[in-house]
């Protein structure tokens, strides 16, 4: 079964996987590209050839540089484009069936129901009455009179050997010569024997020469093979990829790296989270003595603010005499302008004038001081230190000259808790951030082993789908197959020739004709080895002089005939011819013996023959009965009603259906509907008998001239016929109805849909 769809490039697709189930839907609109996956599909499972009418077009719509893999999940899958575009593949407007194809696919389903295409019930008829011993049949009234005829002849045969008998009782002499002359032919008979054994053994010598010459051919046929097994096993080598390769084991390096710095990151911030907790804890101990040392100072520090708020003074007047003088001065200033003015109004004004300048300045210019009691403050701050000193808090045990320095003390001391509070919350604050960003570099870490492990996995599946353990064996793979191909391409010479010298045109020929050749030898029992070259040679030598010998002989005896023709003329002449009646009686009883037992021969043959084809004549009407049954139970389930269907011939001329009112129609004149209908039918049918196990059936668009009705029936005859036979069915098409009726129809875990995007 197909795993995945590889379109490197291919059309309009680049780097494109598509995987597969059982049963796979690719849907899309006009455009989308479905015929470019169903090219893609024919073009890595057939193969075919650059020269063809199909490799062409594909080169013509792909171009040169089109890549495409599939991968499978168990057994490689491959056809010829024959099989696949008449039984695997169903396509709009291409739903025929090219049954007079002799294609491999074809010759399977014919070898299953003809016995290779023959009619074998004429054969059975004609050779039955060939092995017939009626004696009214031709063949033995013609032996009966061959043996009448032979019968007369030998009667007339005896009269003539007795009537020569007693002419030549008495003729010693030619007895004589006869018996020389026999004598001679016995000679001549055993240096033919001789001759005929040495070339016997020349023969065989011979033969065992040419035994050896078809057993390196076959080496080398069975090494040309076993060059064309290793290239396909080698195919996933065809192109190096080791950019892929590459790409990853350079991804997988950089990963590797991140991951050493991510975990060397990862320890650092772990230290740093360590000592920061170390600090707290060290804070956390120095806490408790701050926070009391703290509360200490903070209430002494109180009691020097109460105490400098109201300090212990002494209170005096003193008065501002810069004032004073300024105070007198605008008094007398007033009166003495009052003193000079008319008005009686402007007087009182300017003397009320003098008189309040004088009362403010005068208020400005006195001043009470107070002064600070210098030995109570003393003695306050003595107190205050006994009590710092006595608390025994704190080990500091410095000296104090004036209260402000001991007050800035006790300030630093309230300051020292506040800044280890904050040294802690700082210090927490920062422990959490570095705990989140340990937290996020562990996450990045788990992403990087898992992106690791990804690309890790990606790595050994591309060696896995190469069959290989590592980026050398890929390598070595490689040039293994380029070696293989150089061979093969530098066998070829070799091969013409070999065909040429038999005078064939395809390997396979040459394979029987070498394979027929040595059963033969074995038959002959012609060994495998023979004599070293040296006698070989003797053997030639041998069998030319023994050729010579006999025809010295020959000669002699030719001589001494015709001396015995010169001396046997009274003889003849009183023998008239009756020498050459006898010859010629001799030669017609051994003509009528030949007749008689080839008459006796073919009606044995005749009667063997016709036991071997009365079986085949069952076997085969049989099996045309049988498919016949098939396309009739395949095609009803499509078309209610539908009638029998009657196969003389594997060919859709010769097939007839029978409607539902009993007329037959040849298959030409059924509707378009009907012939597309019965077609899918019949595809189902011979799929069955022209393949054994599991395959495939990729649909694009089959169904477009199918009615709602007959759409129900073939989607349900499709459904039994995965049932039945568990072939993987691929569907392309842009009718989404059809996508949700095998949606329906299918179990959901083993549909697989892709939806195409213009």
């Amino acid at each position: 079964m197909i795993k995945r769809l590889i379109l490197t490039k291919f059309g309009k697709f680049t780097e494109e996987v598509l995987d597969f189930a059982p049963i796979t839907i690719v849907s899309g609109l006009n455009e989308a590209g479905k015929t470019t996956v169903f090219d893609a599909l024919f073009d890595t499972l057939c193969r075919p050839p650059g020269n063809t009418r199909e490799g062409r077009k594909l080169r013509s719509r792909y171009g040169e540089n089109r890549q495409a893999d599939i991968e499978f999940n168990r057994e490689e899958i491959n056809f010829e484009v024959s099989e696949f575009m008449n039984l695997h593949a169903i396509r709009a407007g291409d739903i025929n069936i090219e049954m007079s194809d002799q294609s491999d696919w074809m010759e399977r389903v014919k070898s299953s129901l003809f016995s290779g295409g023959i009619d074998p019930n004429l054969i059975r008829a004609n050779l039955e009455r060939l092995a017939s011993t009626q004696g009214t049949m031709a063949h033995n009234r013609n032996r009966k009179q061959f043996e009448s005829d032979r019968d007369q002849k030998k009667n007339q045969l005896n009269l003539l050997k007795t009537k020569r008998s007693n002419i030549l009782q008495d003729e010693k002499q030619v007895a004589r010569q006869e018996k020389d002359s026999q004598r001679m032919e016995r000679s001549l008979r055993e240096k033919e024997q001789e001759l005929g054994d040495l070339k016997k053994q020349l023969n065989i010598e011979e033969k065992i020469g040419t035994r050896k010459e078809l057993d390196r051919i076959l080496e080398f046929l069975d090494e040309g093979e076993k060059i064309e097994n290793d290239i396909t096993l080698l195919n996933a080598y065809r192109d190096n990829q080791t950019e892929v390769l590459d790409k990853l084991q350079r991804d997988i390096a950089k990963l590797k790296s991140d991951q050493r710095l991510k975990e060397a990151a990862i320890d650092i911030s772990r230290t740093d989270v360590e000592n920061m907790e170390n600090e707290t804890k060290d804070l956390i101990k120095k806490e408790e003595k701050t926070r009391a040392i703290s509360e200490l100072a903070a209430s002494i520090n109180e009691k020097i603010i109460v105490f400098l708020s109201d300090p212990p003074a002494t209170s005096t007047i003193s008065w501002n005499k810069k004032l004073l003088i300024m105070g007198v001065v605008a008094l007398l200033c007033s009166i003495a302008v009052a003193t000079v003015t008319e008005s009686s109004v402007v007087r009182i004004f300017l003397v009320a004038l003098g008189f309040a300048l004088f009362t403010i300045l005068g208020l400005l210019a006195k001043t009470h001081k107070v002064a600070i009691d210098k030995e109570g403050r003393q003695r306050f701050f003595e107190d205050l230190v006994s009590e710092w000193r006595n608390s025994t808090l704190d080990d500091d045990r410095a000296q104090w000259q004036i209260l402000e320095e001991f007050q800035e003390t006790l300030l630093s001391k309230k300051n020292a808790y506040r800044e280890l509070k904050e040294k802690l919350n700082r210090i927490n604050n920062e422990r959490n951030i570095k705990l989140d960003q340990l937290e996020n570099e562990k996450e990045d870490l788990i992403r990087l082993k898992q992106n690791l492990q990804n690309f890790v996995e990606d790595e050994k599946k591309w060696l896995e789908t190469r069959g290989v353990a590592n980026r050398d064996e890929y390598l070595a793979n490689l040039t293994k197959r380029r070696e293989l191909a150089l061979r093969r391409e530098q066998r070829k010479s070799t091969l013409v020739a070999f065909l040429r010298e038999k005078n064939l045109e395809k390997t396979q020929e040459l394979r029987r004709f070498c394979d027929r050749t040595l059963r033969e030898f074995d038959e002959e029992g012609i060994p495998e080895t023979g004599k070293p070259e040296h006698e070989f040679v003797l053997l030639k030598r041998s069998v030319d002089d023994k050729s010579h010998e006999k025809e010295d002989i020959s000669n002699k005896l030719q001589e001494l005939r015709e001396e015995l023709r010169e001396k046997g003329g009274v003889i003849r002449g009183s023998l008239g011819g009756i020498p050459d009646q006898i010859i010629q009686e001799e030669s017609q009883i051994k003509k009528y013996d030949e007749m008689i037992e080839n008459n006796l021969l073919e009606r044995e043959a005749a009667e063997l023959a016709g036991e071997i084809f009365s079986s085949v004549a069952r076997d085969s009407d049989a099996a045309l009965v049988e498919l016949g049954k098939s396309l009739s139970q395949e095609f009803e389930e499509i078309i209610a009603n539908s009638g029998q269907v009657t196969v003389s011939q594997l060919d859709t001329s010769s097939i007839l259906i029978t409607d539902a009112g009993g007329t037959e129609r040849s298959f030409e004149d059924l509707s378009s509907g009907t012939m597309n209908s019965f077609l899918f039918a019949a595809r189902l049918a011979l799929a069955k008998l022209a393949t054994t196990g599991k395959s495939l059936l990729a649909l694009d668009e089959p169904f477009t001239s199918f009615d709602k009705y007959r759409l129900d029936n073939a989607l349900a005859m499709l459904k039994k016929f995965y049932d039945e036979n568990g072939w993987q069915i691929i569907i392309l098409t842009k009718d989404e109805f059809l996508v949700d009726q095998v949606k329906e129809l299918f179990p959901e875990e083993k549909v697989k849909e892709h939806r195409l995007g213009i």
